[in-house]
């Protein structure tokens, strides 16, 4: 049964949704209008594929980490439908927004955690053999660390953004990450390397669109 959305419709305090909202836009799932990118996928997207499957997969006995969890949209959503969630992620001012909009909601099952999935002693801070669901939102990648972290059934769930045409680099905005080369499926090769087998991946293609000149500039 789909997850109602409705629980989620109080957030953080409006002046800092709306700061954040100026500072991240969608790498942060802030719906706005100062965002520059306007995505289209033709009524087919991953976003709406990723909270089909966790739909699907949340349970009220599920322990859920959300890797790169942001101002907490996603586990807000989830929380009361799992028996415990808890994320991850490394801003601080995006971290402050989830706990206001945790506490807005009455969540008690949710934890909150301030560090880099890319360094162990953050993931340190995360419990042992807990979590049988993780989830990143275009965020970090599962590492090493997080692996003893894991149940043994746990599932991950993980929408990838990825610029295969070479746009990014065409117009000066080249991230500092390895060149993924012609293989789609690059992240599948990297979780095998850790003993992660996928069950299944599906592939999007879209549209994206600067809405004017200076905000390509």
């Amino acid at each position: 049964m789909p997850i109602d959305l409705t629980a989620t419709a109080v957030s953080a305090p409006v002046e800092l949704d709306e700061a954040l909202a100026r500072r991240y836009g969608s790498y942060a799932s802030y719906v706005t209008d100062v965002d520059p990118v306007l995505v289209e996928t033709y009524g087919d997207g991953p976003a709406a594929e990723v909270d089909r499957l966790l739909d699907l997969l949340a349970g009220p006995c599920s322990r859920v980490l959300d890797l790169g969890c942001g101002a907490g949209f996603t586990l807000c959503r989830l929380a009361p439908h799992v028996a415990s969630i808890w994320g991850l992620d490394l801003e601080e001012d995006l971290l402050a927004a989830a706990r206001a909009r945790v506490a807005s909601l009455g969540i008690d099952n949710a934890t909150l955690v301030l560090g880099n999935v890319a360094e162990a002693d953050d993931v340190a801070q995360l419990p042992d053999n807990t979590f049988d669901l993780v989830l990143s939102r275009r965020g970090p990648n599962v590492t090493q660390a997080v692996l003893p972290k894991l149940a043994a059934d746990a599932l991950v769930v993980q929408e990838l953004f990825q610029d295969p045409l070479g746009l990014l680099q065409m117009f000066g905005r080249k991230t500092f990450v390895a060149d993924i080369g012609n293989n789609p499926h690059w992240l599948v090769d990297e979780y095998s390397w850790l003993g992660l087998l996928p069950v299944s991946t599906k592939s999007y293609y879209y549209d994206s669109f600067l809405r004017d000149a200076d905000h390509l500039a």
